[in-house]
């Protein structure tokens, strides 16, 4: 299971620190062109298996895409097979509040960076903190906390396992 740049597995980055705006300075095309073919390489030393299979999620199956549009059928070749699984491309069809948020995204990104933060929605210990204080399955405030990610997310009747 790999973990890409900037995400919360991946702090531990020294050069440049994490604090560091240079560290910051990526994006999906880096994810695609970097990330992905340097887990493929650790996997291969690693295993001794020349080819393996690939499941990507969202923002994993992007990258894929990514990658492949870079290196083509030699990258291709690397695999079983690829199982892409909501793959992200456009956001017409997008239910979140987030949306709305969108067209201020270069605005709130120079406001954040100007005070020194680069993380979006950071998995820091205040968030962990409270996480735990308030989302315990007694909690008074866990129906809010277990239901955030639709609230963040958007709701969706239909892609909802109430189960």
């Amino acid at each position: 299971m790999g973990n890409t740049r900037g995400n919360t597995y991946s702090k531990g980055h020294t050069n440049p620190n994490i604090s560091n705006k240079d560290y910051w300075s990526f994006s999906f095309d880096e994810h695609g062109k970097y990330d992905i073919p340097a887990m493929i390489n650790h996997v291969k030393k690693s295993t001794g298996q020349e080819k393996m299979f690939y499941v990507g999620h969202s923002m994993g199956t992007m990258m894929f895409w990514v990658a492949h549009h870079y290196y083509g059928q030699e990258f291709a070749n690397n695999f079983i097979a690829m199982f892409g699984l909501g793959p992200v491309s456009q956001l017409q069809n997008m239910v979140s509040p987030l949306r709305h948020i969108t067209p201020f995204a270069d605005g709130i990104a120079w406001t954040m960076n100007w005070f020194g933060l680069y993380e979006f929605l950071p998995n820091d210990k205040f968030i962990t903190l409270l996480a735990g204080f308030a989302c315990e399955p007694r909690d008074l405030f866990h129906p809010i906390c277990s239901n955030v990610m639709l609230l963040i997310c958007g709701y969706d009747k239909l892609q909802l396992d109430e189960v």
